[in-house]
């Protein structure tokens, strides 16, 4: 039987380590000061391709972060949850409040990548309009259209 650490503390200690949570003003808020020094910035290597292949390739990865960004967040939602009714305190329904509002922004964000590669792609379009999505432009060049003793009357007609 899977016990809940949350019901097991006394209300007055979760109400304590509740207030003792610092207000974060952003993402980086979160990581300690040294933590951030130490990490060194890594070269990720970025698969050559057409501008719509590239854009479908990032399209993707932001697509997948998010998901996943999501996922963690409804975890940790639960979890504030149980620990907002558990300890009744305002600091922890304000913090839930937080997280639910940082979902849905992440959700927000989904849908503006969404519009982002709708835009895109029709900037792609414009430069190259007789081209439709999923068809190569092959171009060639006829000097003359014709049968090969139109083409001999014409040459010595000349």
């Amino acid at each position: 039987m899977e016990t809940n650490i949350i019901q097991e503390l006394p209300k007055n200690k979760i109400v304590e380590f509740i207030d003792a949570l610092p207000e974060f003003q952003s993402s980086t808020d979160l990581v300690p000061t040294d933590f951030q020094r130490s990490i060194e910035p890594v070269h990720v290597e970025l698969e050559k391709g057409t501008a719509e292949e590239e854009l479908e390739a990032d399209f993707a990865t932001i697509r997948q972060n998010l998901a996943e960004v999501s996922q963690r967040a409804n975890q940790g939602i639960e979890k504030l949850m149980e620990l907002a009714v558990s300890s009744e305190s305002p600091r922890a329904y304000e913090v839930l409040v937080n997280a639910i509002t940082a979902m849905a922004n992440t959700n927000k964000d989904l849908l503006d990548a969404h519009a982002k590669r709708a835009e895109i792609k029709k900037k792609l379009a414009a430069v190259n309009p007789l081209v439709p999505d999923n068809q190569t432009n092959i171009q060639n060049n006829n000097v003359f259209v014709g049968s090969t003793s139109d083409l001999l009357d014409m040459l010595n007609r000349k």
